[in-house]
């Protein structure tokens, strides 16, 4: 397979963590990302990866040094910062990565000082950010392209997701979004008055990986 990338996930940072561990996929990975929007133009995010240690060993040397040219630069505190640039909105508050009995983590937590510019940047996904004529915002995240294309027959749609189905065994990826006013209306299924959440699992439920679902909430 010429690209390894899922086209199933969003771009950014859980992009590219997603495509850089792909190779070594052999055990349960498990990434989140948090949006909190505190404010018109400012926020918070928080990133966790947790991940089998013999996968965060055999990148970890290659990765330390390398700079952000290195595909697992995730691993390294300091060019992991910099994948947040303070000139793009970001400001990285807390950025660990450490080993706990067989598994390795990644916490990443900063504020968001410039929300249209976090977003313009890509580093979160794919997300547009706007406020609608009625006084509501929208945050929406676009998938990247869904595998089903234009003219492709069902056994090549088929073909093509259980290949993804089998490089991405094991990964379990969530995304929560809190505002800071009452939602309006969401895709999720999960959500309460401020927050909203969307989990996948491979090993759960794979029909994510045919049609990519749009993530969207609106509130006040």
């Amino acid at each position: 397979m010429t690209d390894p990338k899922p086209r199933a996930f969003p771009r950014g940072i859980a992009g590219v963590i997603v495509a850089c561990l792909i190779p070594l996929l052999n055990g349960c990975i498990v990434l989140d990302q948090e949006i909190e929007i505190t404010g018109e133009k400012h926020g918070v995010f928080r990133i966790s990866v947790v991940l089998p240690a013999s996968v965060y060993h055999h990148y970890r040397d290659r990765a330390n040094g390398a700079g952000e040219t290195h595909p697992a630069f995730f691993l390294d505190p300091t060019h992991g910062r910099e994948y947040f640039p303070e000139k793009e909105g970001f400001r990285v508050t807390h950025y660990r990565v450490f080993e706990q009995d067989d598994r390795a983590y990644v916490r990443i937590e900063g504020r968001i000082t410039d929300l249209q510019r976090a977003f313009a940047s890509g580093k979160l996904g794919d997300f547009m950010y706007s406020r609608r004529d009625d006084g509501t915002w929208l945050l929406q995240l676009n998938l990247a392209e869904s595998t089903r294309v234009g003219g492709a027959d069902q056994a090549n749609i088929e073909a093509d997701v259980n290949e993804m189905r089998e490089i991405l065994d094991g990964l379990q990826l969530t995304l929560k979004i809190i505002v800071p006013r009452e939602i309006v209306d969401t895709s999720a299924t999960q959500r309460d008055k401020r927050a909203v959440q969307w989990t996948f699992d491979t090993r759960k439920n794979d029909a994510f990986l045919r049609n990519p679902p749009r993530l969207y909430v609106y509130f006040q």
